[in-house]
């Protein structure tokens, strides 16, 4: 056999190899005779070995190789692609003689000891050129030698047979060629034959050369013949990529030798990425694995390109049985016939020898650590909802003494009547599903050691049954390439996958212009809404048939009538029966248009109960409605009308609708209690106030009433308004405000701040506040506002962090405000200084005995930054006796104008009413004033703390224990 025959240069450079002319080291040598060749081309003739098929083994597998590397060098990990030899050449020594053409011969070629690659050649050969290019370039020349000597450290051969080598003028394509030798050993006969061996490479020594992957291939197919063994069949069955070609793309390809019995070996180069510590990035790197089937065994070498020498693929013995082959331990220094270097760690980095030869290790470099991990699955599942997606979370993990990052295969397995979710959006790469969606197949890149990456599995389930359901899902996880994972015991999870029974919810979208319904009695109006199906935890919605409302309304109310729309026919239908509304399409969303009557005064709010024929008598929601039927507000105008100057009026409890003017005469209204309601009912054409719905003025003073949805004028003259309750959110109603150009007395009022929240789909008045408020402006006066014994509870007490708060009083430049024990908690600005004027704008402000609290500003000169003027001297700011607790910017842009004595920071200590704890620091706090009663009439001062003495209280209610 023929071992380490460095043959392959200079065949490629007597086959021209990667194009070019011929290159002449001498002088034309003296032509010599016609001779002839047929002994020389008839090579199958001279071949006296075995024919039959050879087997291929372990030891005949390294013998191939070589015998294929010599005339396909390119196959070598460590080839060099010679690109400035396109000739014949003697680099080592040596010379060779090229005569002119001879006709019916064509070129003879004489060696003199010409050395290249560590062999020796002399001898003759004949050159033939059988087709030419336009330039005269030869495209297309046969070789045929004739008995050349070849010497190395194998010994002494004869060689004689043909080469054909055929190159296209056309740059870029595949170039041919086709060896038919034979090499005969001077002394031992043994022969080597090469029938009809051809490879073919792409053209890449041209610069213009940009071609797909396969003009850049390599692959050879023919057979190979051993005297003392047999033939083999060589054959590419993937064409190579290979780095020496073309750096363009990974190195890959696959050849396949063939013998007897169906032993067979292949040798195929892959590639695989990491992360090494020399790159810090994922790379791919190339190796090559031999894969030899014998007798129903296999076996596996597997070698990277990192470290892989010739001798490595020409020789597969392992004489101390190890698993090491003798050539991979000699490569690395270590000894063929100690079995006990398998277990050894060459380069220290924890794995041992035989770990780094059987999973892409490196022995002697300890950055580069076999590819071994310990791989586990995980499966974590909360009962999902029937209107959604069916969710697993799957924790692929690689555990810390991983040495390598993994690419890894994940099957996933589940039970009826569960199933993989079949649209297209989920579950995709990298994952497919099997046929009957039953079985799901993942494959993630880059697992990297000590890291868990979480993967969403979405499963789905008949609809038609809307109760529990319960399934299997199995999972299991395994390298996809390359590597090995040393503990399968975590392989492999199981959890049961669940399906709550269905989850549908109905909300009112309101299609109405207000939040309420408002109306006089023995009147008539239409509500318009949408019962909408909400989407549940998942973002969902259930599918749900035979939606059905029930409406339970106010005893004052009526149901005329309720038509609702399909949605498919674009059409109205009745729909009421017996105080119920039935649905008879199956959308997410139902309109309807409800014809109401009031009856009687009233207030309330009609309920609607949603239900299905998919879930029986189960409620899918309850909404209500506010609803409003009172008289009009010209029955209170009558009566102030037909009354005397300076008349106090009594008004009946009832709900009073409409619009009051007391600013003609001096007229003192007086409620039932607060349960004499004054609402401002909009027009159809109205979209809110236009002008004032209360007027005051001429002293007139409106009592005892609970009053929301006005706008509540003075005029330049004087009003009153006391005890009144300011509070309407229970029915959606905006709040009073409250426009004084006069004198104005406000006391012993309550007044409640709140956010809207009306709780349907879609509301007109959502973000919307219910906050009464008074602005104190007139350009040609000065405005007087008291503010004495009131109760604020604006809306930041319970939404502290609402964007936007309540605020109480505006004024204007020119402008006095008195305020004196008041109780203002929750208030985004207390008092809010306003000035239209060119310069020094005056404020006479004076607050006693207040308790501020709870709140963001006390007061903010909100000009300022506008306009950026100075107050003027007369302007004055005394803050005297209050507590400001819990308030996060008491005074902005105030110049320090305002004058402040003994301050109490304290917590006040108040109930959710305002009203003053035992132990509250307000009792008995206060300075003298002439304030007799708090805003209930109790009488001021009461010896609230029981020390013999009687002080008013701080803020509007005077403590009494009991």
């Amino acid at each position: 056999m023929m071992r380490n025959l460095c043959f392959p240069l200079i065949l490629c450079g007597l086959f021209a190899c990667g194009g070019g002319s011929d290159k002449k080291t001498e002088a034309p040598a003296t032509s010599p005779q016609p001779v002839d060749l047929s002994k020389f081309t008839d090579v199958d003739k001279s071949y006296l070995g075995k024919t039959a098929e050879g087997v291929v083994d372990e030891t005949s597998l390294g013998v191939i190789y070589d015998y294929v590397l010599l005339l396909a060098p390119e196959l070598l990990p460590n080839f060099i692609n010679h690109r400035d030899r396109l000739g014949l050449s003697c680099d080592n020594g040596g010379t060779y003689d090229i005569s002119e053409p001879i006709p019916s011969v064509g070129k003879k070629i004489t060696y003199t000891n010409c050395s290249e690659g560590g062999l020796i050649i002399n001898g003759q050969a004949t050159l033939k050129e059988s087709a030419y290019s336009e330039l005269g370039f030869p495209t297309e020349r046969t070789i045929i030698f004739e008995n050349v000597s070849v010497t190395g450290e194998f010994g002494n051969k004869i060689l004689k047979g043909t080469a054909k080598y055929v190159e296209p003028e056309v740059f870029c394509k595949t170039i041919e060629s086709t060896y038919n030798l034979l090499f005969t050993d001077t002394k031992t006969k043994h022969q080597i034959l090469y029938t009809d061996f051809k490879t073919k490479r792409g053209n890449t020594l041209s610069p213009t050369c940009n071609l797909p992957e396969n003009n850049l291939s390599f692959n050879l197919k023919g057979k190979v013949s051993d005297s003392n063994i047999g033939t083999w069949d060589i054959d590419t069955t993937e064409n190579f990529i290979l780095t020496p070609l073309t750096q363009s793309f990974e190195e890959s390809g696959e050849l396949t030798f063939s013998g007897n019995e169906n032993s067979r070996a292949t040798m195929t180069i892959k590639n695989y990425s990491e992360s090494r510590e020399t790159t810090n990035s994922i790379t791919s790197y190339t190796y090559y694995i031999i894969t030899l089937k014998e007798k129903n065994q296999e076996k596996n070498y597997l070698f990277l390109k990192e470290y892989l020498k010739r001798d490595m693929l020409t020789s597969f013995v392992d004489d101390d049985n190890d698993g090491l082959t003798n050539q991979w331990e000699l490569r690395f220094g270590l000894d063929p016939s100690n079995p006990n270097d398998a277990s050894q760690d060459l380069d220290g980095d924890g794995h041992s020898n035989i770990q780094e030869y059987l999973h892409y290790g490196h022995p002697d470099d300890s950055k580069i650590v076999p590819r071994l991990a310990d791989l586990s699955i995980t499966l974590e599942h909360l009962t999902q909802d029937y209107g959604s997606h069916i969710i697993v979370t799957a924790f692929a993990t690689s555990a810390k003494n991983s040495s390598m990052a993994a690419k890894t295969d994940i099957t996933y397995k589940v039970t009826p009547p569960i199933k993989f979710n079949p649209d297209s959006r989920y579950n995709t790469n990298p994952c497919r599903k099997s046929d009957d969606l039953q079985t799901l197949f993942c494959q993630f890149p880059n697992l990297l050691p000590g890291q868990t990456k979480p993967h969403k599995i979405y499963l789905t389930a008949d609809k038609s049954f809307s109760g529990n359901i319960e399934s299997r899902l199995d999972a299991h996880i395994e390298y996809a390439q390359g590597g090995h994972d040393t503990n399968h015991s975590n392989n492999n999870a199981t959890t049961q996958v669940y399906r709550d029974q269905i989850d549908a919810k109905y909300n009112i979208q309101n299609l109405n212009k207000n939040d309420y319904l408002m109306i006089l009695e023995e009147t008539e109006s239409e509500l318009n809404f949408v019962f909408k199906q909400l989407k549940n935890k998942e973002g969902n919605i259930d599918p749900v048939e035979g939606l059905i409302v029930e409406m339970l309304p106010p005893e004052f109310i009526n149901i005329k009538s309720a038509q609702c729309y399909n949605d498919t026919l674009k059409s109205w239908y009745e729909c009421l029966a017996s105080n119920k509304i039935t649905f008879t399409d199956n959308n997410y969303n139902h309109k309807v248009k409800i014809r109401v009557a009031g009856v009687s005064q009233g207030q309330d709010r009609i309920q609607f109960t949603a239900k299905s024929d998919t879930t029986g008598n189960i409620s899918l929601g309850e909404m209500t409605y506010p609803i409003i039927v009172g008289k009009s507000a010209d029955f209170i105008q009558s009566k102030i009308d037909s009354s005397e100057d300076k008349s106090t009026i009594y008004i009946p409890r009832g709900i009073y609708l409409g619009s009051i003017s007391l600013d003609k005469k001096t007229s003192h209204l007086i409620g039932d209690n607060k349960e004499s309601y004054l609402y401002y009912i909009f027009k159809d054409d109205e979209s809110g106030f236009e002008k004032p719905s209360i007027t005051l003025g001429k002293g007139s003073s409106i009592n005892d009433f609970t009053i929301a949805n006005h706008l509540l004028s003075i005029d330049d003259s004087s009003a009153k308004i006391e005890s009144n309750r300011f509070d309407a959110i229970d029915l959606n109603l905006p709040s009073v405000y409250i426009s004084n150009s006069g004198e104005l007395i406000f006391e012993r009022n309550i007044l409640i701040g709140s956010a809207l929240n009306t709780n349907y789909e879609v509301s007109s008045l959502q973000g919307n506040y219910h906050c009464p408020y008074i602005n104190s402006s007139n350009p040609n006066k000065k405005t007087i506002t008291k503010i004495t014994n009131n109760i604020y509870l604006g809306n930041l007490l319970l939404h502290p962090n609402l964007s936007s708060g309540c605020d109480f009083i505006n004024i204007d430049s020119g402008a006095e405000l008195i305020m004196s024990n008041n109780t203002i908690l929750g208030i985004d600005r207390i008092i809010r200084l306003f000035h239209n004027i060119s310069s020094e704008p005056y404020f006479n402000i004076n607050l006693e005995n207040n308790i501020f609290s709870e709140s963001r500003k006390l007061i903010d000169n909100i000009s300022y930054s506008i306009n950026s003027l100075i107050f003027s001297e007369d302007t004055n700011i005394y803050i005297h006796n209050n507590i400001i607790s819990e308030v996060a910017t008491p005074f902005t842009d105030l110049l320090s104008k305002e004058v402040e004595i003994r301050t109490i920071t304290a917590n006040p200590l108040l109930d959710n009413l305002g009203f003053p704890l035992s132990n509250s620091p307000v009792i008995d706090a206060g300075i003298q004033s002439n304030l007799d009663i708090d805003i209930f009439g109790t009488t001021r001062p009461i010896d609230g703390d029981s020390n013999g003495s009687k002080i008013i209280d701080i803020g509007a209610v005077e403590f009494l224990l009991n």
